[in-house]
């Protein structure tokens, strides 16, 4: 579709174009005056705030109820309103999830997107000053960051010990997933389901493996960067000559499902 706008032969179009290169237009305002920046910030907080508060209400996913174990129990996600085929609401339409859907399924980019968003407006409540909204965010995106780099707290690692010495079996078959998405086998972030009796990990390696690296939420030091810069680099699985691929191409998976 084509829009035709009729343009008054009064108005300069040389200085409306220079203004998009021009470091003192409106575009670059925000940045360069401190009290522009922290008025928009606190016109704009609220709303960010309440936006993120939705998130979490409405995607909230479940741990406990499916025999899984974390560092933090209330923070898991799982995006609504996914088909068989398509996740619409995640923005990566058409990449594989769990089959079929379940309600017990935890989705790690939702995850990564949810703890961004704490990390970002805490920072935003540490410039305004919003302290008690600050502690409130940065104890959220910890108990993210855990969850993802599988730390347990020491009341859940003496559970994890004593189902051990009881069982006398490994802590992945007696349903204790220290880590809620990391998949040791694989070397890499997953989603989550249930299969009927316990719950399971569903592997897909492509872009939402690199989820938690991309937006910053691993220590430097975490063990699983290797893993994940392997899977970036290796030929056999996302590297390419061409763009940087979606998906490992597995056979019998389509990259994209019509």
């Amino acid at each position: 579709m084509i829009i035709a706008v009729e343009i008054s032969p009064d108005i300069d179009i040389s200085s409306h174009i220079a203004n998009f290169t021009n470091s003192d237009s409106a575009s670059t305002h925000h940045f360069n005056d401190i009290n522009l920046t922290e008025g928009y910030l606190k016109e704009i907080y609220p709303r960010l705030k309440l936006n993120y508060k939705w998130f979490r209400r409405t995607q909230r996913g479940e741990i406990k109820k499916w025999g899984r174990n974390a560092s933090n129990n209330e923070e898991a996600y799982r995006w609504r309103g996914r088909t068989p085929g398509h996740t619409l609401t995640s923005g990566l339409d058409d990449y594989p999830r769990p089959t079929p859907p379940h309600p017990a399924e935890l989705h790690v980019d939702l995850m990564c997107w949810v703890g961004f968003m704490a990390r970002s407006l805490g920072n935003f409540a540490k410039r305004l000053g919003e302290w008690d909204d600050y502690e409130e965010f940065d104890v959220q995106y910890k108990n993210i960051v855990n969850n993802l780099h599988g730390k347990l707290k020491l009341s859940d690692l003496n559970v994890v010990i004593n189902r051990l010495i009881k069982h006398d079996r490994d802590s992945k078959e007696i349903g204790f997933d220290i880590d809620l998405h990391w998949n040791e086998i694989y070397k890499t972030f997953c989603d989550v389901s249930f299969d009927g009796e316990k719950s399971i990990y569903v592997c897909h390696k492509g872009y939402i493996s690199l989820f938690p690296m991309l937006l910053g939420l691993l220590p430097n030091d975490s063990p699983k960067l290797d893993a994940i810069l392997d899977l970036m680099y290796n030929p056999d699985e996302l590297w390419s000559p061409y763009p940087f691929s979606f998906l490992e191409l597995l056979p019998g998976l389509r990259r994209n499902d019509p």
